[in-house]
């Protein structure tokens, strides 16, 4: 009795110091002087959700250009001459007018070439250098090379002078007798630039900088307060590109080449992970892009019995859901409990989160959950093994999950502990289908035993504050500070995001980037249901984060196909035919 008083007095200290926390920040905010701006309005917040505070741009799309290099007749009789070759009547093959080679050959089969992979591939080329407009074999260089398919997958980048040329080079794929069946391009024909930048590295990084300033916003300082955790905290997740230095990259426009500098930046104001083209010689902005994705028990004592409380799929939605931001209550085996919620005994959770958990921190071999809130308090719970959620009960300093309050202590722990498992499922769903549910007749399988970021853990941040209410003050309608949900706007983000180191520093560099793990990010909504509540949100997020180093998938073909596969994996996983289901039946979008 005397240890569950002492429980009791600790859990109020902890929820009275939250509440003081929130109240001074409430008072602080009702002092300040009034705005003449106006709240955004839902609708407005609602078509602003996937804008960008410093929107994409490439120079081509801007002027518009006919594409100018179509076949040559010396292109297409090489192109004759190899159908004939490999007696391939059916084969398909498709131009790129923007490169001047073939995008895409397949439905043929190639004599087989002897030696390494890449030997055979070279011998490929060089066979039919006139198709795909090669002057000089050793302007390409591999970028990547693995066994896959029963056979072999190989990338090669083209150079001029040494120099990468952006989105150009030929892919090849290889049967075991190493015979070319697949080639995908393009390479870009007749390159011509002067590779002798006029601008040094630094004035190139100056130049970015100016460009990013243009979008950036003077954000009032209690709300930069708000922000800044957050902010930190991301910038210790994008920390594998602070020392990334601008390379040199050739940049093809319709009819002519550009050198360039590609700069690589993360920042805070405009928020994103940018890739920013200068021009080498006019210090002109040439592209720009944002490389952030978006989309949303007995025991317990002993380590390595944790349990926690989490949602499978997400909670149940009905008319109290959407119309009171409640969730109801069902009879579980437990008994009551909210609907959709169940009991789990955590695996994969290393025993250090009994004390990093007090701190909203949980690691272990597939997933790094991190909690950004920035009114969080302790998490007493942790040091017990358990992570429940199902009543309210302070004696066990234990509260339900709560959609009203996001605040709400120790209800907010919530987020990280169901970010924590949907991670881990879905990595282990990965790794089992790369090696486990893999062996097949063929010997070894489709997909390679080892691939990027195996070895390392999903970054997940959860309860990141509204990283994009510039988006709010750019439009002019910052809501106003002494608005009594002004916290709740600064610190509820509507979506989650899927920060892609591996392509900003594979597009920066032109060479395949090392072992990098992309973070994913989960807001607790304002207008929306709280993001980690629901399974296809982190599924989402979490397969742009695996992919991406695997497979590639960029530009306007490969974003569409990035997008398809990380829906697939949600809805394959939760046998769900829809994603951010739960996030949407929201009171405050509703209204």
């Amino acid at each position: 009795m005397k240890n569950e008083s002492g429980r009791s007095k600790i859990y109020f200290r902890l929820r009275l110091a939250a509440v003081l926390v929130v109240l001074a920040a409430a008072v602080f905010y009702v002092w300040q002087p009034a705005s003449t701006q106006k709240a955004a309005s839902q609708a407005d917040a609602l078509k602003r959700m996937y804008d960008r505070p410093a929107p994409d741009f490439d120079l081509n799309e801007s002027v518009n250009l006919p594409n100018a290099r179509l076949a040559t007749s010396e292109q297409l009789s090489a192109l004759n001459a190899l159908k004939s070759s490999t007696n391939a009547t059916n084969m398909t093959a498709r131009w790129n007018d923007f490169g001047g080679s073939p995008d895409v050959i397949y439905d043929f089969a190639s004599a087989a070439h002897s030696g390494t992979p890449e030997e055979a591939g070279r011998a490929f080329l060089a066979q039919n250098a006139g198709l795909f407009g090669i002057a000089d074999m050793n302007n390409l260089r591999v970028f990547s090379e693995r066994q896959a398919g029963g056979g072999y997958l190989i990338r090669f980048q083209q150079t001029f002078n040494g120099i990468p040329v952006q989105n150009g080079g030929v892919g090849l794929v290889m049967n075991a007798s190493k015979q070319v069946i697949m080639a995908s391009g393009p390479h870009f024909r007749n390159v011509s630039v002067n590779t002798a930048p006029s601008l040094s590295a630094e004035q190139a990084k100056a130049k970015a900088d100016a460009d990013l300033a243009q979008f950036s916003v003077n954000l009032p300082g209690n709300a930069q307060t708000l922000l800044q955790p957050g902010f930190d905290h991301l910038s210790q997740q994008a920390a594998a590109i602070r020392d990334l230095q601008p390379q040199l990259a050739i940049y093809p426009t319709a009819d002519s080449f550009r050198l360039v500098w590609k700069v690589p930046k993360f920042s805070t104001n405009p928020f994103g992970l940018y890739a920013v083209s200068i021009d080498a010689h006019t210090g002109e902005t040439v592209a720009r892009k944002d490389h952030v994705n978006f989309q949303t028990a007995p025991g317990a004592t002993v380590p390595g019995a944790e349990t926690a409380d989490i949602y499978p799929k997400y909670p149940q939605i009905d008319d109290n859901l959407k119309n009171n931001s409640i969730i109801s209550t069902c009879q579980g085996p437990l008994g009551p409990a909210p609907c959709g919620q169940e009991r789990v005994t955590l695996r994969k959770f290393n025993p250090s989160n009994r004390v990093t958990g007090v701190q909203g921190v949980l690691t272990g071999p597939h997933a790094a959950v991190t909690n950004a809130l920035a009114t969080q308090q302790p998490f007493g719970q942790a040091a017990l093994g358990t992570w429940h959620f199902r009543v309210d009960n302070p004696t066990a300093l234990e509260a339900r999950t709560n959609e009203v309050d996001q605040f709400a202590e120790p209800a907010e722990h919530q987020d990280e502990i169901n970010a924590f498992f949907f991670l881990t499922y879905l990595m282990e769903y990965v790794d089992y289908l790369h090696v486990a549910g893999d062996n097949t007749q063929f010997g070894g399988g489709a997909f390679p035993d080892d691939y990027p970021g195996r070895t390392l853990p999903m970054p997940g941040s959860v309860h990141i504050p509204n990283i994009y209410m510039v988006l709010d003050l750019r439009a002019g309608i910052l809501p106003d500070p002494t608005h009594p949900d002004f916290v709740q706007m600064a610190l509820g983000l509507d979506n989650a995001v899927s920060i892609n180191l591996t392509s900003i520093i594979e597009e920066v560099t032109q060479t395949k980037s090392p072992a990098v793990v992309n973070p994913t990010v989960y807001g607790h909504g304002f207008l929306f249901n709280d993001l980690a509540l629901e399974g296809t949100v982190p599924y989402h997020e979490g397969m742009h984060s695996t992919t991406s180093p695997i497979a590639g998938l960029e530009g306007s073909e490969g974003s569409a196909l990035n997008e398809g596969q990380a829906d697939m994996w949600a809805f394959t996983i939760t046998d769900n035919p829809s994603v951010g289901e739960y996030v949407v039946n929201a009171k405050g979008y509703r209204n």
